[in-house]
């Protein structure tokens, strides 16, 4: 995989936009260049006799040795080469485009 491709920004790992404390709804910021990693779980500390839970935050354009790509985009409607198939999101090749790599052949077996 590419470096440029294995940053924040593409990893499922980050929420854009997102407040380091967990005590806030994570309501996303898409104009925002910082988010939160919730690759691992969060660190906590005593703040006033209390726990309170803190997601490190991250600008897009870094990477660790955590990244993982993103879930396949569920749009039907990006379904690749074909049209829609039964199973939606789902490429649905026909038999002519698909090539054999290794053929197939009849042997006979002994009996």
């Amino acid at each position: 995989m590419l470096k440029r491709y294995a940053i924040c920004r593409n990893c499922r790992h980050w929420r854009q936009g997102v407040p380091a404390d967990m005590r806030q709804p994570a309501l996303e910021d898409i104009g925002s260049d910082v988010g939160a990693c919730e690759m691992a779980p969060a660190a906590l500390f005593e703040r006033d006799g209390e726990l309170v839970a803190f997601q490190p935050i991250v600008h897009f354009s870094r990477s660790c040795a955590d990244f993982d790509q993103p879930l396949r985009d569920p749009d039907p409607d990006v379904d690749g080469p074909d049209d829609d198939g039964p199973d939606e999101g789902e490429p649905h090749p026909s038999l002519d485009r698909v090539r054999k790599i290794f053929p197939i052949r009849r042997t006979p077996i002994a009996a």
